[in-house]
């Protein structure tokens, strides 16, 4: 049900150091390439692209798509989003900002407010989705200090296609949105692809099956069991627990601070979760 599991899409919140070295330029310099850019700045961001290029035709429906997403989000989940980062669209992955990462099939990957997204299939609707995806993570690594692979995409995409749907005129509720991962997370689940237990004491390329010089990613259903998870909770305890739980949450500790921030044992709400998605 994801619209991210089946894209290449990865998050880079750690590399080597060279890697390091090579995002520690301006936002300006991002893209090695000197041609210049055009821009197209919204309330909450400022999108970088090329007027010869094809997403300059959709970008205004991109842009629009992503700012209305943002707001819906501020009011959703009930805190202020100040936020405005950088969103560089290309046409394709042959120009010299992909020449370090000249094996690895990314689509788009944030990292300390700055996204690249390359706009390969030239369906805006699906981008804004992707792009909106990614702006999440900017916004739980500035905002809550997360550091739990599984809790940031569980949530991220949770957000993410609530607000698709919402978007399209369907006002789904939490419930209904629980309803409709249902069927996926339990093929997860019986695929062996790991209860949220487990998922959620997975680094990054172990979370994917992956690591950062492999071409492919064996992702399975990982991300609708955690976004599955993750609607449970808002369904049962509201989003200010589930927003709760992210802040300052690790790999290492997310079984005390979900006590902390939902008020039951997390064992207990995985139980329960397993049996609502028909799990026996």
């Amino acid at each position: 049900m994801s619209f991210f599991n089946k894209k290449n899409i990865f998050i880079i919140y750690y590399a080597a150091s060279f890697l390091l070295m090579y995002f520690c330029f301006s936002c300006s310099s991002l893209v090695l390439n000197t041609q210049p850019f055009d821009v197209l700045e919204t309330p909450h961001f400022t999108f970088f692209y090329r007027e010869d290029s094809s997403v300059s035709n959709d970008l205004k429906k991109i842009a629009k798509y992503c700012e209305n997403g943002i707001k819906w989000i501020s009011m959703y989940a009930g805190f202020e989003i100040a936020l405005k980062p950088d969103v560089y669209i290309f046409d394709n992955t042959s120009g010299s900002f992909r020449e370090p990462f000249s094996s690895i099939q990314l689509e788009s990957h944030s990292i300390n407010g700055a996204i690249v997204y390359y706009y390969i299939k030239q369906d805006y609707l699906t981008s804004a989705s992707v792009i909106l995806h990614e702006v999440m993570h900017v916004i739980q690594d500035f905002y809550f200090n997360l550091d739990n692979t599984a809790l940031a995409e569980g949530f991220a995409s949770f957000l993410s296609l609530k607000f698709y749907y919402y978007y399209l005129g369907y006002s789904h509720s939490d419930a209904e949105i629980f309803n409709l991962l249902r069927p996926f997370a339990l093929q997860g689940i019986l695929a062996d692809d790991g209860m949220p237990e487990y998922l959620l004491k997975l680094s990054l390329p172990d979370f994917n099956r992956t690591n950062i010089f492999e071409n492919n990613r064996k992702i399975g259903l990982r991300y609708e069991i955690m976004e599955s998870f993750v609607a449970y909770l808002v369904k049962n305890y509201g989003i200010e627990s589930v927003i709760q739980w992210q802040n300052g949450t690790t790999t290492s500790n997310f079984k005390d601070k979900f006590y902390k921030s939902v008020g039951i044992s997390f064992d207990e709400s995985q139980k329960n979760w397993l049996t609502e998605i028909g799990y026996h």
